[in-house]
């Protein structure tokens, strides 16, 4: 039996807050005995805090963002670190197809479908938008979860063109705004869009198990 690995890519451009989105999404998501990989292909200025949860482990790895991350590193890392879930910190001048065609060869097998983060800066999303639509788009489209930091900043008018402007690419998306990065973690405990429940952590249980036996 073989359980997938989870995949969840975090987009954005720098200073965005797309590290912080990843310490809340560890400090409420991560489950006991849970193994977590870390690709930040990305340079900003804030780390990784990593929750403190029993037996629970999580590495980061630091991949050149000015590089497109290959199909044999990730295999490579895979193959060492045997993690539960893998979460990809990607540059926002990076295009997102780049990340998803490595999906398409062998690693197919080895993944589960990703899931997508898009975090935006409201004061620079339409500037950024009417520049380089080909590269953010994408982001967009492919995102399960979208938030619109730094909205405290913004008037009403163009909070709402901003939002418009991304549900006409993606009217599926959960939309999060928030004045600024601080409010992150309570808006998405409101929301209770991260909770990860029984079953969770029943598929890593089995996991392990399975590992366990096929080393005996």
């Amino acid at each position: 039996m073989n359980i997938k690995i989870e995949l969840e890519i975090v987009t954005g451009f720098i200073g965005s807050g797309k590290t912080l989105f990843i310490n809340e999404l560890l400090n409420k998501t991560l489950v006991t005995g849970e193994r977590v990989l870390i690709i930040q292909c990305e340079d900003g200025e804030k780390r990784i805090k990593v929750p403190d949860r029993k037996k629970s482990k999580v590495i980061i790895k630091e991949y050149n963002p000015s590089k497109a991350l290959t199909e044999a590193c990730l295999k490579q890392m895979i193959n060492f670190y045997n993690p539960h879930r893998v979460i990809i910190e990607l540059n926002g001048m990076r295009r997102l197809e780049e990340t998803l065609m490595l999906l398409e060869g062998e690693l197919n097998e080895s993944f589960l479908e990703p899931i997508i983060y898009y975090i935006a800066d409201a004061a620079s999303f339409e500037i950024f938008y009417s520049n380089m639509t080909e590269l953010i788009a994408p982001f967009i489209i492919h995102s399960s979860l979208i938030i619109i930091n730094n909205c405290g900043i913004i008037d009403f008018k163009k909070k709402k063109n901003i939002i418009a402007q991304i549900e006409a690419l993606n009217n599926n998306a959960f939309i999060i705004q928030i004045d600024d990065i601080s409010k992150l973690g309570e808006a998405l405990l409101d929301k209770d869009l991260l909770s990860r429940g029984l079953v969770k952590k029943i598929l890593i249980k089995l996991k392990n198990s399975i590992l366990r036996w096929n080393t005996v």
